[in-house]
């Protein structure tokens, strides 16, 4: 369990009091897909750079506006160990979600007398998903915001995994190096990177990745947690070539600019005339 998870039970716990169900539901849905979010921040940071050349061409392709399916798809490519889906009970759970999703939810409205069923069925994968044995989401993990470095020492924020504490975090760069502005899991005494795909703002705002919205910056679109918001936000792994017929290009030091073809020959200047203005000359 983490703060977030912890979150999100507490919140589930008041709709279901509040016989707020189509709530309950939305809520058990987007637990669940933070879940599987967290999971592909864990094996991306671990197994990306282990992927042939190709491979990460693909994988990297596919997180422009990415389906819920090619997201399942990237992770079981990073599995490389198969910390995930070798393990069966975590592995059934999660290749149900998307057709029970597709099926119950899709792009329309579950009524009042599907509602019961769609509950029971979300907040048992749910459980599953949370709760299978060795897996980053059924242990207790700290969430750690590093902000910043002084003098060799890194700080930020913890938010404990009781998800109701959080304390100033430290730690010596002699310990490990961390990259400012990300956010880690702390687990057994090991840091796991789960950034560009969880984010925690300095306002300690929770978000979830959403797609990459512009290859040539890296660009990342969020959407908020537990609340409805989204934030954008460049990340230098993202960036890569961009697809032919796209305009601009990215200058040495990270501009980027819009590339055109001159529609001139030639300017023509004159001396002869005092205060009279020549202009380009179109071709």
């Amino acid at each position: 369990m983490n703060y977030i998870t912890k979150a999100f039970n507490k919140k589930l716990a008041y709709l279901e009091q509040a016989a707020e169900p189509h709530e309950l539901a939305n809520h058990y849905r987007v637990k669940i897909e933070y879940g599987l979010i967290v999971l592909l921040g864990y094996l991306w940071n671990k197994n990306y750079s282990r992927l042939q050349p190709e491979a990460m061409e693909v994988v990297a392709g596919r997180l422009l506006q990415p389906t819920l399916g090619a997201l399942l798809e990237i992770t079981r490519t990073l599995d490389i160990d198969s910390e995930v889906f070798g393990i069966k009970e975590l592995s059934k759970a999660i290749n149900k979600y998307p057709q029970l999703r597709n099926e119950k939810i899709g792009h329309g409205y579950v009524f009042q007398d599907g509602l019961e069923d769609l509950i029971a069925a979300l907040s048992g994968l749910a459980s599953t998903i949370f709760t299978a044995p060795d897996s980053l989401l059924s242990v207790d993990c700290d969430l750690i915001l590093v902000q910043k470095e002084v003098n060799s020492i890194y700080s930020g924020i913890n938010f404990a995994s009781d998800g109701d504490n959080y304390h100033v975090w430290r730690c010596p760069k002699a310990l490990r190096e961390f990259e400012i502005g990300s956010t880690y899991c702390h687990v057994n005494g090991q840091y796991h990177k789960l950034s560009p795909f969880i984010e925690i703002d300095d306002k300690q705002q929770f978000f979830v990745f959403r797609d990459v919205h512009d290859r040539l910056t890296g660009k990342v679109r969020y959407n908020q947690l537990l609340q409805t918001g989204t934030k954008s936000r460049e990340w230098p792994t993202f960036v890569s070539s961009v697809p032919d017929g796209d305009t601009r290009l990215r200058t040495p030091n990270g501009t980027v600019v819009n590339m055109f073809r001159p529609n001139y020959r030639k300017y023509a200047s004159s001396a002869e005339s005092v205060g009279r203005i020549r202009f380009w000359q179109a071709a």
